[in-house]
Formats: C-alpha cells, structure tokens, sequence
C-alpha cells in the first residue's frame, strides 16, 4: 500500500507540473478562447498565472488524496465553506 501511495503522489505531481506548463504555454490562445477582451486583457493575464502558478493545489484538491495531503487549509476551508452554505 506504501508504495501505491508514493507512486500515486509521484503522478500527481508530475501531472501538475505538466499542466502547469502547457497553461503556461498557451496563455494567450486559451485567454482569446475563453473571451477576454482587450480591456481586461492585462488583469485577465495577470489573473491566469496567478492561478497556473498556484492552481497545483487547487486543481483536484478533492478528488486526489495525494493533492489533499499536500493542501489541507484549501481543503479544510473548502469543506467548511460548503458545511456552512447547508
């Protein structure tokens, strides 16, 4: 089990890394897909990579245990988020 769960971690890291990158790569042809407009264009940028830099822990926080481990505050106040929308 030890081992299932180091190689899931590893994939998942490796996972992100790549995703990272390719959002890194085609920022402006996914910005122009996704509707920016040439008046919200620099704080749309500006936006996207904030989120592709830190979006590793945000992406799959709740369907990957291994990402969860690695990010329990975002998982525990998303939780408690949703706890309190009920």
């Amino acid at each position: 089990m030890d081992r299932t769960f180091g190689n899931a971690l590893i994939l998942v890291v490796v996972f992100e890394l790549a995703l990272t990158a390719v959002l890194f790569a085609f920022t402006d042809p996914l910005l122009t897909l996704f509707g920016a407009t040439q008046t919200a264009w620099v704080y749309a940028r500006t936006y996207y990579r904030i989120v592709s830099r830190s979006g590793a822990c945000f992406r799959g926080s709740h369907s990957s245990s291994a990402t969860s481990c690695a990010c329990p505050v975002i998982r525990c106040s998303a939780c408690s988020s949703r706890a309190s929308a009920r």
